[in-house]
Formats: C-alpha cells, structure tokens, sequence
C-alpha cells in the first residue's frame, strides 16, 4: 500500500513524500516494510530530519506489529 503526503515537520515543506507498506513472507513469518521515501529542494535540509522522521515511522509501524501480534492497542 502506498501513502502519498508529507508528515510532521515536512508538511510545511516543498517536499514530495511517499510512505510504503510491504507485506512479504519469510518462512511461517510475515515481514512487514515500511519505507518513507521524501525528495525536495536542497533549502528543506531534509538531511537533519531524517534521522527524526525515521523514528517516528519506526516507532508507528513496531506499534503496528506489536498490535497485530497482540490484539492490544
């Protein structure tokens, strides 16, 4: 599944953002990936919000798995 839109701090940026959810199995265990792929202009200093971006993205989708595991929110 496919997300097209700027999160968090890059909202207010020229940036185009895709978010990805892939579903794959390993064995008797599904692996979920999730990646977040931002292009913009050099100005939007997307280098410094990266590392950020990247843990909310990760935090979110280990909650993800986590409730799906558990059926606990």
């Amino acid at each position: 599944m496919r997300l097209q839109g700027a999160l968090g701090p890059l909202q207010p940026l020229a940036v185009n953002a895709i978010l990805t959810f892939a579903i794959s199995s390993s064995g008797d265990k599904t692996v979920l990936t999730v990646t977040y792929n931002v292009a913009g202009n050099a100005d939007a200093a997307l280098d410094k919000l990266a590392g950020p971006v990247d843990g909310v993205i990760g935090e979110a989708a280990d909650r993800l798995v986590a409730y799906v595991e558990s059926a606990k929110p």
